[in-house]
């Protein structure tokens, strides 16, 4: 009787431990530093939008540059004007003029959160987990990003994406069919090519595996700017207009001195290597305007270094 009860309140106490979730010392110290990121990522946000104005939201300086670019394309207006880090300039290629002239339609501070909650997104699948988006809210000028709407995190989740299964696709066993094959490229590479159109760098992460999908992705981008060809030439003449020595907030030299570095970083790591965080490393190398806030974009190849240790590849 006495050893039934025993067993009873044995079995018992395994089902409470089994209900409870016993955390562990290092999982105490990585939940204890993402709550600090998502406290301070909440404060350093409020303080940055009450600082302009007074205002508790608002859309941020590159949101606006779009916007602005979007009204003067509705408007008939000329889109590319001024110089690079100017207020309201606007650098990007003519399919994202197009993409400003509809997100114009919109009211802008819809447009402003749901941009923040791309970018909530974008942390979420370059971390894998919502701790991770804390511990990169601990950075403070992700919080800056968050208000700017910029399209940084953005770019990041794309080389993530673009690179995501390259590894898997030289196993050996049955594959997808070559039109499969195809639409699986465009869906994963097909951001990263969108962004290229942007800031011009992100080509330099794109993986060579998937050229095909790069092509056919940008052709989609091209045919978007039919109704606005004439953008093209336009787009072109301000480029070649710039500055050699755009502004940047970093002591790392102008972008002609960091390009041939950058190129060597890609090919050792697209051909040479075959390391995906060397081609995301000379991505933000490249970067023409290389503003501090611009180093959020290295959350992306720090993904792919540790997804390489993951496969047992070595961490050159």
């Amino acid at each position: 009787m006495s050893g039934g009860g025993t067993l009873g309140g044995q079995r018992a106490g395994e089902t409470r431990r089994a209900g409870v979730q016993t955390l562990t010392p290092r999982e105490l110290v990585l939940w204890a530093g993402a709550i600090t990121g998502y406290l301070f990522g909440a404060f350093a946000f409020v303080t940055i939008e009450a600082s302009v104005g007074g205002q508790w939201f608002r859309t941020g300086p590159d949101l606006d540059a779009y916007l602005r670019a979007g009204h003067d394309l509705l408007n008939g207006a000329p889109v590319y004007v001024g110089q690079i880090g100017e207020a309201t300039n606007f650098p990007y290629a003519p399919p994202w003029a197009v993409i400003a002239a509809g997100l114009a339609l919109l009211p802008p501070l819809l447009v402003q959160a749901a941009i923040i909650v791309l970018d909530l997104a974008a942390m979420r699948y370059v971390a894998r987990s919502w701790r991770g988006v804390g511990w990169i809210l601990l950075w403070p000028l992700t919080a800056f990003e968050l208000s700017a709407g910029n399209i940084d995190l953005l770019i990041a989740a794309a080389i993530v994406l673009a690179w995501a299964g390259v590894a898997r696709r030289d196993a050996p066993g049955p594959g997808p069919t070559p039109s499969g094959r195809l639409v699986d490229e465009v869906r994963r590479v097909g951001p990263l090519v969108l962004v290229a159109l942007a800031k011009l760098a992100p080509t330099l992460a794109l993986p060579p595996a998937r050229w095909r999908g790069a092509m056919v992705a940008l052709a989609v981008c091209v045919l978007v700017t039919l109704p606005v060809l004439h953008l093209w030439p336009d787009w072109f003449a301000y480029l070649a207009r710039q500055p050699s020595s755009i502004a940047i907030s970093l002591p790392v030299g102008p972008w002609y001195l960091r390009l041939p570095v950058a190129l060597v970083l890609a090919a050792l790591g697209s051909l040479v290597l075959r390391r995906p965080w060397l081609c995301a490393l000379a991505m933000v190398v490249a970067m023409p305007s290389l503003y501090l806030s611009t180093t959020v974009i290295l959350i992306a190849p720090i993904r792919l270094w540790l997804d390489g240790r993951r496969r047992g590849a070595p961490a050159v």
